[in-house]
């Protein structure tokens, strides 16, 4: 294992930032500054960063969250705007993770469930379209679907350049009926809606595109990963045991 992975497998930072922190010589190995980004320590050789000793590889352990609306998904916003990463800090030291990395994205006014991970490497995998996940969202909007607006949402489409694959929509069901119960319901028409690629902003604009924009989104299900009655603000981890299934193919040198 190549000493930057070795140390983003600690729970420092990223590989990335490890790579970068090798390079201003920051760290040691048996002693010898360590320069080359490429190096491969052993497994008995001790390993500091600016005079530390780096701590073991961690466990992966994965994690749900409940994102509020009006919130972003990063660690640091200059307009002083809440961050996910921010809000669960009390949380991660509660649990004794070093870092968490979120599986995705929800943007800013958008509010449910993000998969978190300490596995860089992990939340990567569980990215990529090519695993099929389905997301789930419950969407409300102001007016019933047109069938030409069903039929354009469920060929998908290409809006400025990009394109955007096919949303399955179909009638609220028990699941999602009582999130929205639960959260006041309010005026206009709940729709769930599925995609299984992601693109940023993704519901919003295809819903924009056929003329119907989105007044609240809410995220119930990534693939396996369901909110279930995880209140807003709350994480929970998700048993290990569930964990080596999602494993399953996954590049270390993906790790980010």
């Amino acid at each position: 294992m190549r000493l930057a992975l070795r140390m983003a497998r600690s729970g420092l930072c990223s590989r990335r930032q490890a790579e970068q922190i090798i390079q201003q010589g920051r760290v040691q190995c048996g002693g010898t500054t360590v320069r080359d980004v490429a190096f491969c320590p052993q497994d008995e050789d001790v390993i500091a960063v600016d005079g530390r000793v780096l701590p073991p590889p961690q466990v992966t352990r994965l994690f749900a969250y409940h994102k509020p609306r009006k919130m972003l998904t990063t660690t640091h916003d200059p307009q002083g705007r809440r961050c996910l990463f921010d809000a669960v800090e009390s949380q991660r030291q509660r649990y004794g993770v070093a870092r968490l990395i979120s599986v995705g994205r929800l943007d800013y006014d958008s509010e449910g469930l993000i998969v978190l991970t300490n596995d860089g490497a992990l939340a990567r995998h569980l990215e990529l379209p090519s695993q099929g996940f389905e997301r789930q969202y419950v969407v409300q909007v102001v007016a019933p679907l047109s069938r030409k607006a069903c039929a354009v949402l469920a060929a998908g489409a290409t809006i400025e350049g990009f394109r955007y694959r096919p949303v399955t929509v179909r009638a609220v069901g028990r699941e999602a009926r009582v999130f929205i119960d639960d959260h006041g319901g309010g005026n206009g028409v709940w729709l769930c809606a599925s995609v299984r690629e992601g693109k940023n902003r993704e519901i919003r604009r295809l819903f924009d595109y056929v003329g119907h924009p989105v007044r609240r989104l809410l995220r119930i299900a990534y693939g396996p990963f369901r909110l279930g009655q995880l209140k807003a603000g709350e994480l929970v981890e998700i048993p290990q045991q569930r964990i080596p299934q999602f494993k399953e193919g996954v590049s270390w040198s993906n790790e980010s």
